[in-house]
Formats: structure tokens, sequence, C-alpha cells
């Protein structure tokens, strides 16, 4: 699980890399930089789901008292909200200087959700939890064929629906009644505690390698497509990741532990850190090719980044909110 989140957490930091990163095979005349590029791209995508698919598989299952997600869990979830939110409101008035300080204008931008746009994760997360304890409930009394249905039944709705709204030219109200990171939560815990591995290994990740490649495929003809089959290209990415004997890597466990556990506030400080090691990438891009620059800029960021939360996590107050 916390290499999951890691291989999740590089990959949204890819994304928001930009020209540079996820969007680079818009700029490049290079046809194998084209392809390696447009890769990438499908797979920052899944990055966001595949936190959700985590976060189903560990607190789905988790028992824990009603009482405790709404004195707890959704308070610590809204103080890091409210706390960071003003932060980026400092940074934007007296540093970049792009907003001017007001109670009231902070106020109006944390209830619209668009004083930062990555922080969008924070208001769907909070959303989520509000109704956390019912989804337990649900979950924890399907059975192995219900588990199936439901997968099939999602792989309907995430690609049949977006083919449909294609071949009409319009959205449906019905895409309306569905959130997809609802569907990525319980996808996780089925695939970790309802279906066998052995039975998700034969016919999920084949599917799931070949829905990778049709939709690599699409996106190179209709951009737009590209989200079509992420749902199982997500789900595929996180069996693989899952079916890997990291029982055999017993000295990496602990790092893994450590480092996952400091992907969340490393997402809360990842673009200030970006930004202030934006060096690496101008000084190296000239050297090595444009993606390969990126790499080394986004895995400067995350080395500093890990060691930056590591001492904050050291904070007793800082510590529960991160």
């Amino acid at each position: 699980l916390e290499a999951t989140r890691i291989f999740f957490f590089f990959f949204v930091m890819f994304t928001h890399s930009g020209p540079s990163g996820s969007n680079y095979y818009r700029y490049t005349d290079s046809i194998p930089l084209y392809i390696w590029s447009l890769s990438l791209e499908l797979l920052s995508d899944i990055g966001v789901p595949l936190f959700f698919m985590v976060s189903g598989v560990l607190l789905l299952k988790k028992e824990e008292p009603t009482r405790s997600v709404y004195t707890g869990r959704i308070p610590r979830m809204l103080a890091v909200l409210v706390l960071f939110s003003f932060i980026r409101y400092l940074y934007e008035c007296f540093l970049v200087k792009t907003m001017t300080f007001s109670v009231t204008g902070f106020l109006m931008l944390l209830w619209k959700g668009e004083l930062f746009l990555p922080f969008w994760f924070l208001y769907t997360y909070i959303s989520i939890l509000l109704f956390l304890p019912f989804f337990r409930r649900m979950a924890r009394n399907l059975t192995s064929a219900e588990g199936k249905t439901f997968l099939l039944v999602c792989l309907f709705w995430t690609v049949l629906i977006p083919i449909l709204m294609s071949m009409f030219g319009a959205p449906t109200g019905f895409a309306k009644m569905l959130e997809t990171y609802v569907i990525s939560m319980m996808t996780g815990y089925i695939l970790e505690y309802v279906l066998e591995i052995k039975w998700s290994a034969k016919y999920i990740i084949p599917f799931s390698l070949l829905a990778m490649i049709v939709s690599i495929t699409l996106m190179m003809a209709v951009e737009p497509l590209r989200y079509m089959l992420l749902f199982p290209v997500t789900t595929g990415a996180f069996l693989i990741i899952k079916c890997i004997p990291w029982d055999r890597f017993t000295r990496l466990s602990p790092w893994l532990i450590r480092i996952g556990s400091c992907t969340f506030g490393l997402y809360l400080i990842e673009d200030y850190l970006r930004n202030l090691f934006g060096f690496v990438y101008d000084k190296t891009c000239g050297i090595i090719t444009p993606i390969l620059a990126n790499a080394l800029w986004l895995l400067v960021v995350f080395c500093v980044g890990i060691v930056i939360v590591s001492l904050l996590k050291k904070i007793p107050g800082i510590k529960k909110l991160i």
C-alpha cells in the first residue's frame, strides 16, 4: 500500500509539472519521446484514483466508531484545509502578489474552493468522509460474486457512458449520479479483501494492460478519449503493485512505510518546492532530454520534501495534521 501511495504521488507531481512533464508530448517532434511522454501522461492520470483505492483499503476495513469520523477525521481534514489554504493565501498576497489581503476575500475563496486548484482533493476527500460510515457497512457485506458484478458495472459506467456522450455530443444526466472517487474506494476494498488475487491476476491484469495500449492509441488519435479506459488501467496498476512480492524486500519495508507516511504532507508543500528547485530543470534540460530533466527535478523535490515533512512530523501539533 505504501508503494502504491509513493507511486501515486510521484505521478501527481508529474501532472503538476505541466509542459516539461505531463504535457511534454505536445511540444516534441520526436516520435519515441512523444509515445513515452504520452504513456507517462496516462500513468499520471491514474494517480488520484489510485490514492482513493488505497484509501478504500485502509478506511473501509478499519474498525472505528462512527463518532470518531465526525469528531476526529473530518475536523482534522478541515483544519488542514483551512491552515494550508491560509498559508497559500499569504503566499499569493505577499510573495507572488497576485492577490490583495482581505479576511472576507480569503473566506470567500476558501468556501468556493478557488484559492489553490490542487486543494480540490481536500474538498473531495472531506465530502467522502461525511459518508464513510455508510460506505463501510455496504462494503463489508459484499460477496465475491457481488464484487465481480460491481467491477463489471463500473466498467460499463466508466467506459460505455463516455462513448455514448461522445456519440451524442452532449453530457448525460446519469453521469451526475455517481462519484468517480467513491467507485475507486470501493474498487480498492474489493480487490484487497473480497476477490481472490489469483482470479484478479488472471483476468483483470491482462485486460488492464490491453486497455492501457488501447488508451495510448486513442490518445494519439483523439486526446479527449484519454479518460475512457482510465478505470481498467487504474485497476490493473493497483493489482500489479499488489502482486509484487514485497515480503522479499524486508529491508525496504521500513523505508517504504516512512516515505509513504510523508506523501500527504508532501502534497501540501510540493508546489512551493517545485518553484524553489525549478533551477534543477533549467540547468539540466539543455544537457539531457527535457523529460529526463523533469524526472531529475521531481526526484530532487520528492527527496527534499520527504526530509522536510519528516522533520515537521516531529512537531506535536503538526504531526497530527500531516
